[in-house]
């Protein structure tokens, strides 16, 4: 096992986690240090020579966003033929660990999962957008959204002010601190949707949940349970929301009851894409960037996990 470990997770409190609890757990793993500031900058040069050596088993010990940039890098470096052979597993050190949810008791420590032995096949989603005229890939392996939910990750990402002490002190209270601040600011979008399952010509977007996990973001969650090997995406659309149908919207999601909400619908699809006029934030599993047009799919048992 390779561990690959991002020091500058949990809002820079992950180094301190892994110290507390795992430094000794581990004697004769070989551990790579990373920093969120380096952006792969050797990464994909770590995988690439550990793969060559025979290395196929591989653990991110960070957050949700440590997780997503080492699935995007090994599948970028690897082959076909060695994507079978990959497994990967997660030391949750990070900030919302949405990758371990749901958790059914109160840890001692933070999540672990491990267990190289039993690690299983696990769809993987995908999506594509256009970016200088270029168009790219990139990979999640828990959810993905677009809206309200993303333009708080982005805000969640890149802490100012009272949100970056709040950050360090507490997750939980950074998360609800940002939530709240986002849904009283956010503004709909229009956007046109389309997917096998539902035809949308035309939504004012408040925020689409893309997921194989609905639970995210804290203690927030669609409700029911992940289903990771089923080939289909699980898509959750609220529209056409104000502040107080956003404040709604957000008190169902803490109690786990979307369904129960007016200008909400759900369904699920292999494919679905979003187009706009303007720029909008796709956040998957943790990590954020801005197009105005993305196309979701989704790999059928594509990676070995463990669970």
């Amino acid at each position: 096992m390779i561990i690959l470990l991002n020091k500058d997770a949990g809002g820079g409190t992950a180094l301190k986690k892994w110290n507390k609890y795992y430094n000794d757990k581990f004697p004769c793993t070989k551990i790579y240090y990373l920093s969120s500031r380096d952006k792969n900058c050797n990464l994909k040069k770590i995988l690439r020579e550990n793969i060559h050596k025979g290395n196929f088993n591989f653990t991110a010990a960070g957050g949700d966003g440590t997780l997503n940039q080492l699935l995007n890098s090994l599948l970028e470096v690897v082959s076909d033929a060695e994507i079978k052979k990959l497994k990967i597993g997660a030391i949750g050190i990070g900030s919302s660990n949405d990758f371990y949810k749901p958790v059914k008791k109160e840890l001692d420590s933070p999540p672990i999962k491990i267990d190289f032995s039993n690690a299983k096949f696990r769809d993987v989603g995908y999506f594509t957008f256009r970016q200088n005229e270029n168009y790219i890939k990139k990979y999640f392996l828990i959810n993905a959204s677009i809206g309200m939910t993303a333009k708080g990750n982005f805000n969640f990402n890149n802490p100012a002010g009272i949100l970056k002490y709040i950050k360090k002190k507490s997750t939980k209270w950074a998360i609800i601190y940002t939530a709240l601040k986002t849904l009283l600011h956010y503004k709909n979008q229009s956007v046109q949707i389309s997917s096998d399952g539902v035809k949308v010509k035309h939504v004012e977007l408040t925020n689409l949940g893309i997921m194989k996990n609905p639970h995210f973001s804290g203690d927030l969650s669609y409700g029911g349970n992940p289903v990771y090997d089923n080939g289909l995406l699980r898509i959750y659309l609220s529209s056409n929301m104000n502040i107080i149908t956003r404040l709604k919207l957000f008190r169902a999601l803490q109690k786990h009851k979307f369904h129960l909400l007016k200008n909400v619908s759900s369904w699920d699809a292999k494919e679905i894409v979003i187009d706009a006029v303007r720029k909008f934030y796709v956040e998957f599993d943790g990590e954020v960037i801005k197009t105005d047009n993305v196309k979701f799919g989704v790999h059928h048992k594509y990676i070995k996990v463990c669970q």
